[in-house]
């Protein structure tokens, strides 16, 4: 599985139910860009090299609503940790890399979905997801 079945779902969702998100998903040049700080003060990325003090991400999937980013989905393909000197393309509980990536997003206030590789309900969290999100949409008038 990759982004676009993932994308293809929760538009389904957003048309059945109408909530007013829009989806944008990183296609390989940085369309999901964000620059976030450490103390939460965000922007999205504007081609430019990052400013200083910020942290380049570019999420898989960024859940807008009334053109402001509210959430973000991350597809987590699984790596076991790194034993030798081979590099692996994946992710596992505990990355360091990961870890600051999750805590600037919560730095940042925005609402996060993991969907792990092996995650065979990510149909039913998608939408518990998207859900949860249209509840605090009050929240970020």
């Amino acid at each position: 599985m990759r982004i676009w079945p993932i994308v293809k779902h929760a538009r389904e969702l957003e048309k059945q139910y109408e909530w007013g998100f829009i989806f944008r998903w990183d296609q390989g040049s940085y369309e999901t860009r964000l620059d976030i700080r450490e103390d939460g003060i965000w922007t999205i990325g504007n081609g430019n090299l990052p400013l200083d003090d910020f942290t380049m991400i570019c999420p898989d999937i960024l859940v807008m609503f009334q053109g402001r980013v509210v959430g973000v989905i991350e597809f987590e393909e699984e790596a076991k940790p790194d034993k030798g000197a081979k590099k692996r393309k994946g992710h596992f509980e505990g990355n360091k890399r990961d870890s600051k990536r999750d805590g600037l997003y919560k730095a940042a206030k925005l609402d996060l979905l993991k969907i792990w590789e092996s995650n065979k309900d990510w149909n039913k969290d998608i939408k518990k997801f998207l859900v949860v999100l249209y509840c605090k949409r009050m929240q970020w008038k």
